[in-house]
């Protein structure tokens, strides 16, 4: 099994590392009728198994993801700046996942740090998929003229690598190259996932290649990045059903090399996506070898609950319904049977978890009720950095899943924002 310590030789992971950065100058020839910068499956979200589309909107849960902005501008600046740019780069994620495109944008703007420069590339794209293209290149233009002198050598090279990323979906290899002349290269793996979907049919093989020998250089993130590029390839080879059928093999057995949770996510996402190929049957099985490791596996108390819930929603979306309820009703006995042996910090991640879960079977009252209970687990912290953490990512978690507050979770959230101060 891949671990995040374990360190091939030196030379194979520069080569592989000089394979992605130069594969960019391989051809100049693309095609303008392939699929957008994020052709893979997107990670499972519980928005995408709740009734919503993403594009409707509500006034209360717009006004409390505005009011998630102010508690996370409450956390004390400069000592905790970190963690004020973290929260506000998840309301960016959750204002996305609703489709909220100018209240995203206005919170990327607002955000410290690098990781402005990663929210509003994310923005970007999505204004782009909006058909707001010149407003995206200009906010991708922006990201590109921040000062970054502060900014950590890895964190200018990942805004950087966004940045080409970007550039390759529309077309614009040059400008790409330019961006990847940073100090980490490395970061040059996920421009080539992005631009596996726009490359003209005769170059998949090679890329095919690319991302098997990052995978066998056992290093976690090019593996990992080698595995997103075979998720991109599967969606171009879903005509040429004997190039599918090889790159799946080799993403199955790519899979096993991860750590267990994130088998357990990747065989999700990749059940998915091969639902929406028409490949149901792989799906099922995909989707079976995911809920076996999850079962089977024996985890942290404070991880039983989000890898099932991943699960459970992967079971839902493709139609397995009674067994998406029957593990949501264990995972909720699961959790009440563990919750004294998960640290206090740690709890309102597994019960925001099974609200999203709640929420994407429909069940909104009791998903409410869950993130009640996770508010009050937050309020067990005597610190209020992290309980203003947990109440901002309730309500992001509210916003991606859908769930309108009513007065009691108003309250509820009122009371517990109201009490943070010294000391944080």
């Amino acid at each position: 099994m891949i671990r995040y310590h374990d360190l091939p030789n030196w030379c194979a992971t520069a080569l592989i590392i000089l394979m992605m950065v130069v594969g960019c100058n391989e051809t100049n020839t693309r095609s303008s009728t392939q699929g957008p910068l994020n052709a893979m499956p997107a990670p499972l979200t519980p928005a995408q198994g709740a009734s919503s589309n993403g594009t409707t909107t509500s006034a209360a849960l717009r006004a409390r993801l505005e009011w998630a902005i102010s508690i996370a501008e409450r956390i004390p600046s400069p000592s905790f700046d970190r963690d004020r740019a973290r929260m506000r780069e998840a309301i960016v994620e959750a204002a996305l996942a609703r489709g909220w495109l100018d209240a995203a944008r206005d919170a990327a703007r607002g955000t410290q740090g690098w990781r402005r420069g990663e929210a509003q590339v994310a923005v970007a794209t999505a204004l782009d998929a909006a058909g707001r293209s010149q407003e995206a290149d200009g906010l991708v233009a922006e990201t590109m003229t921040l000062d970054s002198t502060q900014w950590p050598d890895w964190a200018r090279a990942r805004v950087q690598a966004a940045c080409a990323a970007y550039r390759i979906a529309k077309g614009d290899d040059g400008l790409a190259m330019e961006l990847l002349r940073g100090p980490d290269a490395a970061l040059a793996g996920g421009v080539q996932v992005a631009r596996t979907a726009v490359l003209p049919p005769e170059h998949l093989v090679d890329q095919e290649r690319m991302f098997e020998r990052a995978i066998a250089t056992k290093n976690f993130d090019l593996a990992k990045t080698g595995i997103d590029g075979q998720f991109a390839l599967l969606r171009r080879w879903k005509d040429q059903p004997a190039d599918l059928e090889r790159v799946l093999a080799a993403t199955a057995s790519a899979i096993k090399g991860l750590p267990i949770d994130l088998q357990v996510r990747y065989e999700c996402d990749l059940a998915l996506l091969l639902d929406s190929l028409g490949r149901g049957k792989d799906a099922l099985a995909a989707l079976s070898r995911g809920a076996y490791l999850a079962e089977s596996t024996q985890f942290l108390p404070e991880d039983v609950i989000p890898v099932g819930v991943r699960v459970a929603i992967a079971q839902w979306r493709l139609g397995l319904r009674e067994e998406a309820r029957s593990q949501s009703d264990s995972l909720t006995r699961t959790y009440d049977s563990l919750e004294s042996n998960i640290v206090d910090m740690k709890r309102a991640t597994s019960l925001r978890a099974l609200a999203e879960l709640r929420a994407t079977l429909g069940e909104t009252d009791a998903a409410r009720a869950l993130y009640a209970r996770a508010l009050d687990a937050a309020l067990l912290n005597p610190n209020s950095r992290p309980r203003a953490d947990d109440i901002c990512m309730v309500v992001c978690s509210m916003a991606t899943a859908g769930v309108e507050p009513d007065a009691r979770l108003c309250a509820t959230l009122d009371a517990t924002g109201a009490r943070l101060g010294a000391p944080w």
